[in-house]
């Protein structure tokens, strides 16, 4: 699916965009401190301005370090409203220190500051809210979009489409999928119509400058195949993206981490981490404070249940492990037979049942 590469009226002038946002932001700085001070009569003067222009300063190295000029296509505004906010709270507080430390003839009203304080990142957001609508509406009207392949006709490449398509906003324009390998139900699906060639017409399309961003969804296992491919797209000016399958492990869990500098994902991770284990011993109790007076009637409904249908004790007991691996015991609700635990545990088997024809069900009375 060969498309034409649009340059878009925007991009040429990128960096001209962040500039200006650069701007706005330290014009919002200035405004919160005018309004906060306009609002309780005070005078804006030069005691105001000079701490004012160190948070301006601050926030600057602090938003460029966080990310918040950085592109932003397929990032949610949640993200970057919280980097800009922990960006203005880091500069605001280090400005506070050196004034109250190192400036003590210097006074602020306490009811501008409190006002100040939260409506500066109020009014940062909002400005980048608004440059994320604007820009959104053009790219859905074809102007500013990019170009992007997918190196690896598969699910996965099909997944990424997916995704992408239902963004229209983000301004991507798929030219086609990549990929050398035999045709597989599982290795590389017929994508004929979308199928643009292997590696070797993607690195001539990439040097070319006819994509902008390229996404590599080949498995893992492939790593030194992978390896090669990027070292050769180096040498273009295309944007090379791997996205690993991480689809077949389950990451319900599984956070990002990394160990100096080396990322981790970890798949399964305990709670119970020195301070996080007092914290969550609290939750539990307080929860439980709460909930156990709430759920005491149906759970003395649910144990004369129990009784009442089967033989056996109401609550079941099952051995785990904690913290440590230390072995405790957990009690449930009895829903099955009665199976002590031993060496040989037979669990859950399917059961046919021999259900008598249709005609029975209606001779019986409701």
């Amino acid at each position: 699916m060969q498309q034409q590469r649009s340059s878009g009226y925007i991009r040429p002038h990128q960096f001209t965009l962040h500039v200006l946002t650069r701007a706005l932001d330290s014009a919002s700085i200035l405004i919160g401190l005018y309004i906060s001070l306009t609002l309780y009569d005070v005078t804006m003067s030069q005691d105001y301005l000079l701490p004012v222009m160190g948070c301006i300063a601050l926030f600057t190295v602090f938003a460029e370090y966080n990310g918040i000029y950085q592109g932003w296509r397929g990032e949610p505004m949640f993200d970057e409203a919280w980097r800009i906010l922990l960006s203005w709270l880091m500069s605001f507080a280090m400005v506070a220190f050196c004034v109250i430390f190192f400036s003590s003839e210097l006074s602020f009203p306490q009811k501008s500051i409190q006002l100040f304080l939260p409506l500066v990142p109020a009014f940062i957001i909002l400005t980048h809210t608004i440059k994320r609508l604007l820009l959104a509406i053009l790219r859905q009207q074809g102007f500013n979009s990019r170009t992007y392949a997918i190196l690896g006709a598969n699910p996965l490449g099909k997944r990424l489409e997916a995704a992408l398509s239902e963004l229209p906003w983000l301004g991507y324009k798929l030219v086609g999928y990549y990929d050398d390998r035999a045709e597989d139900a599982y290795r590389r699906l017929d994508l004929k119509g979308q199928l643009n060639g292997g590696f070797d017409e993607l690195l001539i399309a990439a040097k070319q400058g006819k994509v902008d961003h390229i996404y590599i969804t080949l498995p893992l296992r492939a790593e030194e195949r992978i390896s090669q491919m990027v070292l050769e797209l180096a040498d273009s000016t295309a944007s090379v993206n791997i996205v690993p399958d991480f689809f077949t492990f389950n990451l319900i869990q599984s956070k990002w981490t990394n160990v100096q500098g080396i990322p981790v994902v970890s798949l399964f991770d305990t709670p119970f981490r020195e301070f996080d284990g007092v914290i969550k011993r609290i939750e539990d109790l307080l929860l439980c404070a709460f909930i156990v007076p709430l759920i005491c009637v149906p759970m003395l409904l649910i144990a004369i249940g129990i009784k009442l249908s089967s033989r056996g004790p109401v609550l079941f007991k099952q051995k785990r492990y904690g913290v440590n691996g230390e072995e405790i015991n957990v009690w449930k609700f009895r829903s099955m037979t009665v199976c002590e635990n031993g060496n040989d545990i037979k669990q859950a088997t399917k059961m046919m049942l021999a259900l008598p024809p249709l005609a029975h069900f209606c001779e019986e009375p409701l």
